[in-house]
């Protein structure tokens, strides 16, 4: 079982990253000029797409995590898997 100070240097490492993400896209935001472009019928379907298997990717993720940690807390109080 990791200790203490793992995890809050993983949270810390975490929270700096998420900074650094906020900051480019504000930077990028910022400071972007017009796009004078096509794009094309298929291009928002294909953006739909990755966003949908993301989403589905994310919560797949999230329910395997969820499930290993009440696995973990199970065996932690003595009781079997379920």
């Amino acid at each position: 079982m990791p200790s203490k100070q793992v995890i809050m240097c993983k949270q810390r490492n975490i929270a700096e990253l998420a900074l650094v993400a906020f900051c480019l896209a504000v930077w990028l935001g910022a400071s972007t000029k017009p796009l004078y472009a096509y794009a094309d019928p298929g291009t928002g379907l294909m953006a739909i797409q990755i966003l949908g298997s993301t989403l589905a990717g994310f919560l797949f993720l999230t329910r395997k995590r969820f499930f290993d940690l009440i696995a973990r807390i199970r065996k932690m109080m003595g009781k079997g898997p379920h």
